[in-house]
């Protein structure tokens, strides 16, 4: 008796998928507004039109990585544009949702994997990319208190300003997600108006709010105007142990004196396996003494146990060069003599 192995076939939604899946482009990626995207796009819309056999695959992957929130906002019929801050235009919800315009806006969400709060460029000078920040709050209160996006994974979040203690980005916080950055503006330089610190309680409490609301989280970016706001992180991002990447850039150059608690923060970090910083001085790409090259023998860290790999100014630097710099030696130092003490 012979055993034959064959592979299982593929099924008819595994071959569409497949297939629907080389016309959609990222929304990270430069062809985004192309017009071959999206032509693309509505080539994957036609589908979904077409007959029930594609409409499930071809709106799996239209979908599921969106440039822009307002893209689901356009499905509500009573959404108008308005004029809102600095004088750019944002969709508003003139009037209540009934369930069955509720129950088409969450069909499309649910297929919601990757998502951008607001597009990073326009492609129509009629397109309006922007959300009022009620429409988050209405939308999630409107849903029990539940996350708009239930199934999202990666969200690229623009916050204009602090005054309101209530961020929208809270209202697409889920278990799932496992990547977001922050973008804070200050176009209109209110921050730098205000003493420094003045608004770090907030922002600790929104970050504080992500570890416990995102446990899955592995990579955390705060990029923009942080600088003038924080320089250390609340406990919980040092208690996460699902958060491996860490994007510092928007809170200043490592140099900085004033950075030095989160520079010491980042040194016990019990997961950090990749560190996203900016400096002001140059670092060497290679160990700064041969007895660090990667053939030696080295000690033990006691700082950065799990750091493998390190981004300054946007390249990637040696890890024992990392390590050897001023700063982060002098950070190490001051840990060691809290131990001591």
């Amino acid at each position: 008796m012979t055993h034959c192995h064959t592979q299982q076939a593929l099924s008819t939604l595994d071959i569409l998928l497949n297939i629907f899946e080389r016309l959609q482009f990222s929304s990270t990626s430069n062809n985004w507004y192309s017009e071959k995207a999206a032509d693309n796009r509505a080539t994957l819309a036609h589908a979904a039109a077409v007959c029930k056999d594609l409409h499930g695959p071809a709106v799996r992957i239209l979908w599921r990585d969106l440039p822009t929130f307002s893209a689901l906002v356009r499905l509500l019929p009573n959404r108008v544009v308005d004029v809102g801050c600095n004088d750019e235009k944002a969709y508003v919800l003139e009037t209540k949702l009934d369930q069955k315009q509720w129950a088409r806006f969450t069909y499309y969400a649910g297929f919601v994997r990757r998502c951008e709060s607001r597009p990073r460029s326009t492609y129509c000078e009629n397109w309006v990319g922007n959300v009022d920040p009620m429409v988050f709050s209405y939308l999630f209160m409107y849903n029990g208190h539940k996350p708009i996006l239930p199934r999202l994974e990666r969200l690229s979040w623009c916050q204009d300003s602090l005054v309101d203690s209530n961020w929208a980005l809270t209202s697409l916080l889920t278990p799932s997600l496992r990547h977001l950055t922050i973008y804070l503006f200050d176009d209109t330089g209110m921050l730098r108006d205000h003493p420094e610190g003045q608004f770090a309680p907030r922002i600790h409490m929104v970050l504080d709010g992500i570890i416990h609301l995102c446990p899955a989280l592995v990579h955390l970016g705060l990029a923009g105007a942080f600088r003038y706001r924080i320089n250390c992180l609340p406990v919980a991002c040092l208690q996460s142990k699902s958060l491996r990447t860490l994007d510092v850039r928007g809170v200043g150059s490592l140099e900085w004196l004033r950075l030095r608690p989160l520079l010491r923060q980042l040194a016990k970090f019990p997961a950090l396996r990749t560190l996203h910083a900016v400096s002001d001085g140059k670092w060497p790409p290679k160990p700064p003494s041969p007895s660090l090259d990667a053939g030696s023998e080295r000690k033990p860290r006691d700082g950065f146990p799990k750091l493998k790999t390190v981004y300054i100014n946007g390249t990637k630097v040696d890890i024992q060069a990392f390590l050897a710099s001023k700063a982060v030696v002098e950070a190490l130092e001051a840990n060691r003599s809290d131990v001591k003490a």
